[in-house]
């Protein structure tokens, strides 16, 4: 699977490089044609050519999205071609990653064979001398000749110690481009020759990181005090899913500070006058049951069915103290009334 591996490379080097460079497509097309020419094709649509990529394409054509690619040597000579003809438009980035994975191997190569070309390119443009690579009309040459500052090969020593050092501190590498005028490809094979600049480099980057998302963190929470972990996290999901991946322990301590957005059930409720309420419906049913009959007669099931709330209020073991005491004190009353009707009666039989 050497060639899937190159072109995950490959996609992650391009998306390292970002808005960093810029990719001319005449210039590129030209780097094709002479990558192909020094592959010892005698012609860049040629069947041999053709099969080598259509071998290439065919061990990445399973994985989506790679299914449209050509597996055949037809259709792989025509995917040469339009990449190699003056373009017509724009061509998907996995189109030309596709291209430099079977040419060059790796990025960094094709990246550098660029350089080449649009160095030599530019600087026949500022001395009037147009390279046949485009149907379009050629401007007038400029009366002035302009120079053109070509990027050196290779790193002065004390320029190489200064990005190092730089590197190190965990500076980004956009900033190192822009300030040395260099390339990403450039800053990344420093760090490949630099294993333990690469390993600072990383460390100090992955803490910066860390301290910039605690921020944002923090400040998010900030803006929306009242709002739960849960709420604060729809804000910004992308945040919180970077801190739960790299610092869960911290991001759960800090969300545990946050309100939890429930109110409760008991936050609002009067207890005691709801006990004093359903006091004075049951004892309205013991008077209208005690009217009826004897305190004797008088059971649990009676008062449920004039009182049909009592029984599920009685469910709470703690509310209603008033009320169950109301309650003991009926069930006590009967039970002593029971016991002296037993005692009258025994009496009764001895006489």
């Amino acid at each position: 699977m050497k060639a899937l591996d190159q072109f995950a490379s490959s996609i992650l080097a391009l998306a390292a490089i970002g808005a960093t460079k810029s990719f001319n497509p005449l210039f590129v097309k030209l780097v094709y044609r002479n990558a192909l020419s020094h592959m010892g094709y005698r012609s860049p649509t040629s069947h041999e050519a053709a099969s080598s990529l259509a071998q290439h394409a065919s061990i990445i054509q399973p994985f989506h999205p790679l299914t449209s690619l050509p597996t055949n040597a037809q259709k792989a000579s025509t995917y040469i071609e339009q990449l190699i003809r003056n373009p017509r438009g724009h061509s998907h980035p996995i189109r030309h990653l596709v291209m430099i994975t079977w040419l060059f191997g790796e990025l960094d190569k094709f990246v550098d064979a660029y350089d080449r070309i649009a160095t030599i390119q530019e600087k026949s443009h500022s001395q009037g001398v147009y390279p046949l690579y485009t149907n379009k009309q050629l401007p007038k040459p400029s009366n002035t000749n302009q120079t053109t500052q070509l990027r050196p090969k290779t790193l002065k020593p004390a320029i190489r110690a200064k990005i190092l050092r730089l590197l190190s501190r965990g500076t980004p590498k956009h900033s190192i481009c822009s300030h040395f005028g260099i390339s990403i490809s450039t800053v990344n094979k420093l760090l490949r020759t630099e294993p333990l600049v690469n390993q600072s480099w990383a460390f100090a980057k992955s803490e910066r990181d860390l301290l910039k998302n605690r921020k944002d963190w923090i400040s998010l929470s900030q803006i929306y005090p009242s709002a739960s972990a849960s709420i604060t996290r729809s804000h910004n999901p992308k945040l919180y899913a970077w801190l739960y991946r790299n610092d869960k322990d911290w991001l759960l301590q800090n969300c545990a500070k946050l309100p939890t957005g429930r109110n409760g059930n008991n936050s609002k409720i009067d207890w005691n006058n709801r006990d004093n309420e359903l006091e004075k419906l049951v004892q309205i049913a013991l008077d209208q049951l005690f009217s009826q009959g004897s305190k004797n007669d008088v059971g649990m099931h009676n008062i449920y069915a004039l009182v049909p709330s009592l029984f599920r209020c009685l469910q709470n073991s703690n509310p209603y103290p008033r009320t169950r005491a109301l309650l003991l004190s009926v069930k006590q009353q009967k039970l002593s009334n029971a016991k002296n009707n037993q005692g009258s009666g025994s009496t009764d039989d001895l006489h």
